[in-house]
């Protein structure tokens, strides 16, 4: 039976970062060091997600228990409004939406540095949907799920859109289950959204893309160190390997390669596919083909060439995709 620690790892953990931060903050610096170095430990695959919903309904029951029993001292305590939709008539729910995309333009137009409110939920439809996407990084699906269903169903359409393939499914999974969280602790985990996103950049994010990264750094090194560095990656990660070398190897390059290479190259490719690569093709990518081939394919491939009518550019990326998947071969293969 797991004990009290136990259960506020998991339970943090489930709540994610900015929570999990700021209930650490009012513990004593020895738990907060024990309960970070547990969370940092902490696996999502070891917690089955049906033992974390139990825990955060028993925690959530416990919160209703000591918000009863405080609840005549938080009487004169202003509460927080969360924003509904279905609150509003539907025609003043468009205009409420159409003030806020009018606010949105003129801060970026402005430059204006956006301020936060009281109600972290009415922050979140004023946000750039790029802010709050950028901001809801590396949080957990449930999280998401539960804060997007408190702001309006086009806010909700926006950002999910922005979510990378993966999560946004499993968020969406999300919506469709029934969730419960302690309105307090939904507060917190707006705000903290909202804190992260006021920081971030109201323009689309530059995509960082890791394989084409590695791939100019490849692209750049000797053929011998191209080669050894592509094979240490393989070991360590074969998917990602295969994705660096589809993106290694160009068209054009086949103009840099040893004779010996692109003969080899010729062998694996046949004429009708060469044919249709070379359509419009620079005269030194013809030349250096028609240098490795003996007088009669050299001349049976003119012919082709000479003869051949329009090629739609879907099926002149595919005759290339096919040279460049040999070139890569052969590259690989030589030396």
């Amino acid at each position: 039976m797991a004990n009290v620690e136990d259960k506020a790892v998991i339970i943090l953990h489930a709540l994610g970062r900015d929570v999990a931060e700021s209930v650490m903050e009012r513990l004593s610096p020895e738990r907060q060091t024990s309960l970070r170095q547990r969370l940092e430990e902490l696996d999502d695959t070891q917690i089955p997600a049906r033992r974390q919903r139990e825990l955060l309904d028993e925690f959530e029951r416990f919160f209703r228990f000591v918000l009863k029993q405080s609840q005549a001292q938080a009487q004169s305590q202003p509460q927080l409004k969360l924003h509904s939709p279905e609150d509003d008539d539907a025609e003043a729910d468009e205009q409420e939406a159409a003030r806020r995309q009018s606010r949105r333009r003129d801060r970026e137009k402005h430059f204006e540095e956006f301020v936060p409110t009281e109600n972290p939920f009415a922050d979140l439809e004023d946000l750039s949907e790029f802010q709050v996407a950028s901001a809801l990084d590396g949080e957990q699906a449930r999280t998401i799920a539960i804060v997007l269903s408190n702001i309006s169903p086009e806010r909700t359409a926006e950002i999910l859109s922005l979510l990378p393939e993966n999560q946004r499914e499993q968020v969406i999974r999300e919506l469709s289950a029934e969730h419960h969280m302690p309105q307090a602790l939904l507060e917190r985990i707006a705000m903290a959204i909202v804190g992260r996103a006021v920081k971030l950049p109201p323009e689309p994010p530059k995509r960082f893309d890791r394989i084409q990264r590695i791939v100019n750094v490849l692209r750049a090194l000797e053929k011998d160190q191209q080669r050894k560095m592509l094979r240490a990656i393989e070991e360590e990660d074969p998917e990602t390997a295969s994705q660096i070398l589809e993106r290694l190897y160009v068209f054009e390059d086949i103009t840099s390669l040893d004779d010996q290479v692109v003969q080899q190259i010729l062998l694996n490719v046949e004429s009708g596919t060469m044919a249709t690569a070379l359509f419009e093709a620079d005269e030194e990518i013809r030349e250096k083909v028609f240098k490795n081939l003996s007088r009669r394919a050299r001349e049976a491939l003119m012919e082709e060439l000479e003869f051949q009518g329009r090629i739609s550019s879907t099926r002149l990326e595919q005759a290339r995709q096919i040279v460049v998947q040999a070139i890569a071969k052969a590259s690989q293969e030589a030396g």
